[in-house]
């Protein structure tokens, strides 16, 4: 009896205590409140979606110097075409898919070589290439031993990827791809596309109650995000064959491991969440847009993976066939706000394999230095240089040791990254001699 009344006492304490802030989630839009994303959900439940709009040109293969090939790539209303694909297959058994425009309007913005993919490229697979009317396969053997055959789809645009036989992706197996190429300022249609209303071009050029807000122009949360150049985001949808119980990855969010399927799609753009919650697809401080993914084939249970290589807010949405909710194939859209469209599909088939495959493409992580094993302090915040050197002098007055200091953000002007509060660290380059002298950062 006495321990229910001390559990009873203790639970009417906890209920008295006030409750703790939530995120504010005023402050992080969703996809419906972001144009590009609202705008591809409409165009992903357009009629006659299994349509081909972007045809593959078979006579325009040409091969490339770093092994891969190019294509040109057709819109249906367009006179010429005004994309150019680019398909190249790794020896470790990857298989990367860009699309970019021809002569467009303004440059598109690519990823610098050597920052997320290595530079040099990994090494070409020696692959077997072989053209026929409705597609044009490629065939290699990865490092590890694995058969990896890739199936360009001509019409409408597609890849369908094997690894010893199974099929274990199909890129833009829904028809979903959008790609809308700049325009000039104000038009309606990029250049040289078909101008009647009833004609489908990309997500932000159709009939079928498209929402023109957000196209040169949007606000949110009080600032307004101006376009000149108009619209220009990307899409496209993978799906995972087999019987897959689980996906995995896409981080950062807080998520469990195995990835739920919420009706919001999970954001894609670097941020410092105070009070995030937990089993939410909202963004946190990490993106790294990959989906891992576990496939049964009868007995056979093999791993693949899909990265979307995008550095812009960018939105994916997990599905599963209707009536299905753990098993079947599995499906993956994914939208950015702009850039170019670039896939790498890492066919596996083992984990081991996959994790290769990812570090064959976007390099190893580097040797940390000895610093960076030892003690790091940080708290938010420290507020002036005198803050500081009173916790540097209090680790050496208690015999405490540890190699690095965290200033956090209010070392900066205004918040403002790689500058500094001059009233309060007026001296940054003698507080950082004087951690050097003691050997510490």
């Amino acid at each position: 009896m006495l321990l229910h009344k001390a559990l009873g006492a203790a639970l009417a304490c906890l209920l008295a205590l006030p409750k703790a802030a939530a995120v504010d989630r005023s402050k992080f839009r969703t996809c419906e409140q972001g144009s590009f994303c609202r705008r591809f959900k409409t165009w992903i439940k357009r009629p006659e979606s299994e349509k081909a709009l972007w045809t593959v040109v078979p006579s325009s293969q040409a091969p490339l110097s770093d092994g891969g090939y190019s294509f040109q790539i057709k819109h249906v209303h367009e006179a010429e075409p005004h994309l150019n694909l680019r398909v190249n297959t790794y020896a470790s058994g990857t298989v990367r898919f860009r699309l970019n425009e021809i002569d467009p309007v303004h440059p598109r913005h690519e990823i610098p070589a050597g920052d997320v993919v290595t530079e040099p490229p990994p090494q070409a697979a020696a692959t077997k290439v072989e053209t026929g009317a409705a597609t044009t396969v490629f065939s290699f053997t990865s490092t590890a031993g694995a058969n990896i055959k890739a199936e360009l789809k001509h019409s409408p645009l597609g890849l369908d990827v094997y690894a010893d036989g199974h099929l274990v992706q199909s890129v833009n197996a829904k028809n979903l791809l959008n790609f809308e190429r700049y325009r000039k300022p104000k038009a309606d249609f990029p250049p040289d596309s078909a101008t009647p209303g009833d004609v489908v071009i990309d997500a932000a050029a159709h009939p079928h109650g498209l929402d023109k807000n957000g196209l040169w122009e949007e606000d949110f949360g009080g600032h307004t995000d101006k376009k000149p150049r108009g619209p220009a985001s990307l899409g496209m949808d993978v799906t995972f064959s087999g019987d897959v119980p689980a996906l995995f990855g896409l981080p950062e969010h807080m998520t469990r491991a195995s990835l739920p399927f919420y009706d919001e799609p999970y954001r894609f753009f670097n941020l410092d969440v105070f009070e995030y919650e937990d089993n939410e697809p909202m963004a946190l401080y990490g993106a790294v847009p990959i989906i891992w993914a576990i496939q049964k084939f009868g007995t056979k249970t093999l791993t693949s993976a899909f990265l979307w290589i995008n550095p812009s807010e960018t939105f994916v949405k997990l599905q599963r066939d209707e009536g299905s909710s753990t098993s079947g194939p599995a499906h993956a859209w994914f939208t950015s706000e702009s850039g170019v469209l670039d896939i790498a599909v890492f066919a596996g088939p083992s984990p081991a394999s996959v994790s290769g495959q990812f570090h064959d493409l976007t390099g190893a992580a580097p040797m940390p230095g000895l610093w960076a094993l030892g003690k790091h302090q940080c708290r938010w915040n420290y507020m002036s240089e005198k803050d500081v050197a009173t916790v540097d002098a209090s680790y050496d007055k208690y015999d405490l040791p540890y190699d690095v200091i965290w200033l956090d953000i209010e070392h900066t002007d205004g918040k403002k990254y790689f500058s500094w509060n001059s009233a309060n660290f007026p001296t940054p380059e003698k507080m950082t001699a004087d951690f050097s002298a003691k050997r510490r950062k």
